[in-house]
C-alpha cells in the first residue's frame, strides 16, 4: 500500500483551484494511493500578520471530511493541516492546531523571524556564506520547534536546498550536520517523525527532501519514525514519486510508514 502524506488542496493559498478535496481523493485512488493525508497549508505568521491570504479552516476539514466519507470503501483518506512557523505565534498557532479534529499534524518551516520564504528570497544574487547563515538559523528553529504540541512529523527539512538548485548552484550540506544530528536527536526524543517529500524528485531537480546521507544519518540515530508525501498542489500530481521515495527509504533501512487517525498511530510497510 502506498501513501502519500503531504498534499494540498485549492483551500492553500498556493493550491490550484480544480485541487477539490473530492479531486484529489480521486486523483490518489486513480494512482493506487492507499493512504492520502490531506494537509492544506496554514502559515501561522502569515495568517495572524494577515500576509497571506484567509485560510478557512472550516471550510478545509469540512471538504475533507465530505471526501472521506465518499472514498470510504477505496481510500483512507487522512483530515491534516500543515502548520507553519508555530513557534513565532505559539498562542495562535496551538488554537489553529486544536480548531479541529486533524487526523495528521505536518510541522513545518519556510521562513525564519523577521526573513521572507526561502520561496521568495532572490538566492541567485546571495552569496554562499549568507545562505548557509540563514540555513543555520533555520535548523535551530526546527529543533525548537519540534516540541510543540501535536504535531506528527517535520516537512522538507532541505527545503532551502531546492532554491539554490533552481539557481543552479550546489549547496553543501556537510556543515550543517552538527545541527542535523541535533534536529535528529529532538526528533527522536519527542516522537516526531521525518518527512521524506519528493515533490524535488517530480520536479526533476534529482534529489528528495532529504537525501540518502540524511536520511541514514537520521537511522543511525534511532530515527525509525518517517513518512512521506508528494507535496502535490494539484489532483495531476498526487502520488507522483511515492514509490522513489519508498525505494529510497527501503535502501536505507526503513521497512514502514507512521500515520495517524483519530489520535491513534498506525505503519504501512513499505513493500515492493
Amino acid at each position: 500500500m502506498l501513501c502519500d502524506l503531504h498534499t494540498h488542496t485549492h483551500h492553500s493559498f498556493d493550491g490550484f483551484p480544480h485541487a477539490t478535496a473530492h479531486a484529489m481523493a480521486k486523483a490518489a485512488v486513480d494512482a493506487g494511493i492507499g493512504v492520502l493525508a490531506l494537509t492544506d497549508h496554514c502559515e501561522v505568521n502569515g495568517q495572524v500578520q494577515g500576509l497571506y491570504a484567509h485560510f478557512d479552516q472550516a471550510a478545509s476539514f469540512a471538504e475533507a471530511t465530505a471526501a472521506r466519507d465518499a472514498f470510504a470503501d477505496r481510500l483512507t483518506l487522512l483530515r491534516g493541516i500543515e502548520l507553519g512557523q508555530p513557534l513565532e505565534h505559539p498562542e495562535e498557532a496551538l488554537a489553529m492546531r486544536e480548531a479541529h479534529d486533524y487526523d495528521f499534524v505536518i510541522l513545518s518551516l519556510h521562513n525564519i523571524p523577521d526573513v521572507p520564504d526561502f520561496y521568495l528570497l532572490r538566492t541567485d544574487r546571495m552569496s554562499e556564506q549568507h545562505y548557509h547563515k540563514l540555513y543555520d538559523r533555520l535548523l535551530d528553529e526546527m529543533i525548537r520547534s519540534v516540541s510543540f504540541p501535536g504535531v506528527h512529523t517535520l516537512a522538507h527539512v532541505t527545503y532551502p536546498v531546492r532554491y539554490w538548485a533552481e539557481a543552479g548552484k550546489q549547496f553543501d550540506l556537510a556543515p550543517h550536520y552538527p545541527r542535523f544530528m541535533r534536529l535528529f536527536e529532538a526528533l527522536c526524543k519527542q516522537g516526531v517523525a521525518l518527512e521524506v517529500n519528493v515533490s524535488t524528485l517530480w520536479k526533476g531537480y534529482g534529489f528528495a527532501m532529504p537525501d540518502r546521507e540524511l536520511l541514514q544519518l537520521y537511522r543511525s540515530f534511532g530515527g525509525e519514525l518517517v513518512t512521506i508525501g508528494s507535496d502535490a498542489h494539484a489532483p495531476e500530481n498526487v502520488g507522483n514519486c511515492i514509490s522513489d521515495g519508498a525505494r529510497l527509504l527501503r535502501e536505507c533501512g526503513f521497512d514502514k510508514i507512521v500515520a495517524y487517525k483519530e489520535g491513534k498511530q498506525f505503519f504501512v510497510p513499505i513493500t515492493e
